[in-house]
């Protein structure tokens, strides 16, 4: 939109359509506002911005009924001195009698070089108000693009070969919106892309074994069809033209089938694994874990909680007089005391769950660190353990790079120094951190075991990376679902257990590998009370319920689900199963008075946390359990 940022274009009333990630929610604010002296003015005069005028037309009609809707003034401004200039006449010709049905106000030859008080300024000097405005023109280039020491076009796209190849380095490729073949400049649209795309796949293969690289020549003429926003549309080829009702149908068929291949129609990953013959004579047990041919990462690749207590239980574990709080107990932390102040210590591992190795070190860090947070001990010190793929020592090197940047970023930001480490080779990315922190020995610890009857009980993020991580293994996570995941994951916990101690917090622990309904049990037998827990109330990541609709869960979710027996209640509820998925990066559960929790549910959610008084705590005669209950 010739903006630097969102922000910086809703400031002078204008909002961009591309990208069009969130436009939709900007839009329902826009046609809240609307009313009789509404003016939105739509700039772009291409094929993007007419569809876009039209679609806003019939939505107003169908918000505001056909008399209002059909008076709401749209103004549709373009520099070229024809409508859809792409676009052959008889395309054109269609499209302005369209626009006129519609009571559409056209600016032709307008190219618009400002906005001064909900002014759009055009370069010929003509001034057109609006009320809102929509910035739909093609698309440009990023400025990185020129930057980056690459040949460019006049528009500043880097400019390619037919192969796909930079001009400037072979070994660089561009494609879709980012480039442009020289000898066969085409607009930027997506069938261009598409194809583009194909062929770029087969080439960066080819160029790595070293074979001779396919051609890709963009043809020029292609089926063009722009939606009327009445269930009609105009498609378009070389200089013919159709409007007919068909056609939108042919086009939405088009899109919802394209989009079903990218989330739904994808096929299932074929296992490559072979079941040995020592499996089948180790019996169901072992046969039936080899079913799982995708083992999760992250807190996902944990040792189940029975597994790790049944092993921990044959151990004989050395301890001292110094040891508060150690290997025996189910506390977040090991506490020991040096004079007059309680060493806290800490280590967590894990295999990477997403390939952008600068946010897996975010992650990890993050996830060390949350036991500290959790009770209430300040990190001081971290040990990282890396482990790097084979590799080339460059891109060893890089990632690392990327790895421990991410790591510090989030260290950093909990006033935690980097001390030292160790890396070693492997099949692949892992990283973890051992953490030392202290408390004065005055101070009380949040542990497991102080909760009481009557208290409230608080959650500080969303649930349910398990399953998104699960199913983005699997390609069948929406990227908008991935990247909640990841903004959750990257959250630390530090700031929201400050808080929480402002408001009398009693008992805290982070939710990881065991999920909600597992860490929450440790804390209820370890304070021998129980919970009564609003299911409804449990926050979820977007596309959480969806995703255990769908039967996809992370290979930790059957250990996790050993401890359902002590879980009672609304157990048909879609959120059930979430309860039992394991968290990586999760938030906190704490407990505090009844009193405080309204309070301190608004201070977290001020602060950005995702904060949730999801039950109560109370004392039953039998033995700790969960209650789930309608909202």
């Amino acid at each position: 939109s010739g903006y630097e940022s969102v922000a910086e274009a809703r400031e002078v009333g204008v909002t961009a359509v591309k990208p069009i990630d969130n436009f939709s929610a900007r839009l329902d604010d826009i046609l809240a506002r609307v009313d009789d002296d509404t003016e939105i003015a739509i700039v772009g005069g291409g094929a993007a911005g007419a569809e876009v005028a039209m679609a806003l037309r019939a939505r107003l009609i169908k918000i505001l009924g056909s008399s209002q809707g059909s008076k709401v003034a749209i103004k549709l401004i373009g520099r070229g001195e024809k409508l859809c200039p792409n676009h052959g006449p008889a395309v054109q010709k269609v499209m302005m009698q369209v626009v006129r049905e519609r009571g559409i106000e056209l600016h032709t030859g307008q190219e618009v070089v400002g906005v001064e008080n909900s002014t759009l300024v055009t370069k010929k000097g003509d001034r057109i108000p609006f009320t809102e405005a929509l910035w739909c023109t093609q698309g440009a280039a990023q400025q990185w693009l020129s930057e980056c020491g690459l040949p460019v076009d006049e528009d500043g796209f880097i400019k390619t070969s037919t192969t796909l190849q930079t001009l400037g380095d072979p070994t660089i490729f561009a494609a879709g919106d980012t480039a442009t073949i020289e000898g066969y400049k085409r607009p930027k649209s997506g069938v261009f892309a598409v194809f583009a795309g194909l062929t770029l796949a087969r080439n960066v293969r080819l160029v790595a074994r070293g074979e001779p690289l396919e051609h890709y020549y963009p043809q020029s003429e292609f089926l063009g069809i722009i939606g009327l926003g009445d269930g009609t549309a105009v498609a378009s080829r070389g200089q013919l033209a159709w409007r007919t009702r068909w056609m939108w149908d042919l086009k939405d068929w088009i899109d919802r089938k394209w989009m079903w291949n990218y989330s739904l129609g994808l096929p299932d990953m074929p296992s490559d694994s072979i079941v040995p013959a020592s499996a089948k004579v180790a019996g169901e047990d072992a046969l039936e874990l080899l079913k799982d041919d995708m083992r999760c990462g992250g807190c996902g690749s944990k040792v189940g909680a029975t597994t790790l207590s049944n092993a921990m239980k044959r151990i004989s574990i050395p301890t001292r007089p110094e040891i508060v709080v150690g290997a025996e107990s189910v506390e977040d932390c090991a506490v020991v005391k040096v004079d007059r102040v309680l060493s806290c210590q800490t280590v967590d591992f894990f295999r990477a769950m997403i390939s952008d190795p600068y946010n897996f070190g975010r992650i990890a860090a993050n996830h060390s660190l949350s036991d500290m947070h959790a009770m209430g001990c300040q990190p001081v010190s971290a040990l990282a353990l890396v482990q790097l793929p084979h590799a080339l020592p460059r891109i060893q090197e890089e990632d690392m790079v990327q790895m421990m940047s991410g790591a510090c970023q989030a260290l950093k930001e909990s006033d935690c120094a980097l001390v030292g480490g160790h890396t070693v080779e492997g099949i692949e990315p892992a990283m973890g951190f051992t953490i030392t922190g202290h408390m004065d020995a005055n101070e009380s610890a949040l542990l497991k075991s102080g909760m009481k009857s009557g208290q409230r009980i608080l959650i500080t993020k969303l649930v349910g990376t398990g399953t998104i991580l699960a199913a983005e293994m699997r390609k069948k996570a929406h990227g908008v679902w991935f990247a909640g995941a990841v903004k959750s994951m990257v959250q630390s916990n530090g700031p929201a257990v400050t808080i929480l101690r402002k408001h009398g917090v009693t008992a805290c622990t982070d939710i990881t590998g065991f999920g909600v309904a597992g860490h929450l049990l440790e804390m209820l037998k370890a304070s021998e009370v129980s919970a009564r827990l609003s299911i409804g109330s449990l926050p979820c990541l977007p596309g959480a319920v969806e995703l255990v609709k769908r039967g996809i869960f992370s290979s930790l979710q059957p250990s996790n689900l050993r401890s359902r027996h002590l879980v009672f209640g609304k157990m048909d509820h879609e959120k059930y199963p979430l309860l039992f998925d394991p968290q990586t990066s999760g938030g906190v559960i704490a407990s505090v008075p009844a009193s405080s929790a309204a309070a301190a549910i608004k201070e977290l959610r001020a602060s950005g946390v995702d904060a949730q008084d999801i039950g109560e705590v109370f004392v039953d005669s039998e033995a700790y359990r969960i209650d789930l209950v309608d909202n």
